[in-house]
């Protein structure tokens, strides 16, 4: 640019530019669970055999919700068991369908999926996230009690041993 007007007009920009991309507010942070404000519940999941696996419900009800799932990831790394949850920013579509099978939980179905998924025990929230949906499936758990039986019980917070078919049927 020869022009100087040119030449200082290009300089006010980049230093526009520059001015917004260095401005920053207050930025908003939440409270971050660590191991001592845990729920309860998770004393009991540090209880389970190292090499046991886990789904915590109530899941996403839909695709715009499945961040809510790195609620349960970020507590895995205090109990180190391994659990069907999971959140990257992108679901495989068999997270989709253990997701939309969830919605019917408990029922036949979502019990067999859950088998066939070695899945042994089932944490249900009855607070927080999708909490009726929660207290509904810990309300209709008592009628599975062939399939399911409770380990514990702390703060709402329900974990059950998911019994195999084989075993209910021999």
């Amino acid at each position: 640019i020869k022009s100087g007007r040119g030449r200082s007009t290009l300089v006010g920009g980049v230093v526009l530019v520059l001015a917004a991309d260095f401005a920053y507010g207050p930025i908003p942070l939440v409270r971050v669970e660590t191991a001592r404000t845990l729920p309860a519940i998770y004393e009991e999941v540090k209880k389970l055999p190292s090499t046991a696996s886990l789904i915590e419900l109530p899941m996403p009800a839909r695709d715009a919700e499945e961040f809510e799932d790195v609620l349960p990831v970020y507590r895995s790394i205090f109990h180190g068991r391994r659990i069907v949850n999971g959140y990257s920013g992108y679901a495989p579509p068999a997270y989709r369908i253990v997701r939309e099978a969830m919605e019917r939980f408990p029922d036949r179905r979502s019990l067999d999926l859950l088998e066939n998924l070695k899945v042994e025990y089932i944490l249900v929230h009855t607070s927080g996230y999708r909490a009726e949906k929660g207290r509904e499936a810990a309300g209709r758990l008592p009628s599975f009690a062939r399939r399911v039986s409770k380990v514990a019980e702390t703060g709402g917070d329900y974990l059950y041993r998911l019994e195999p078919w084989r075993s209910v049927h021999e």
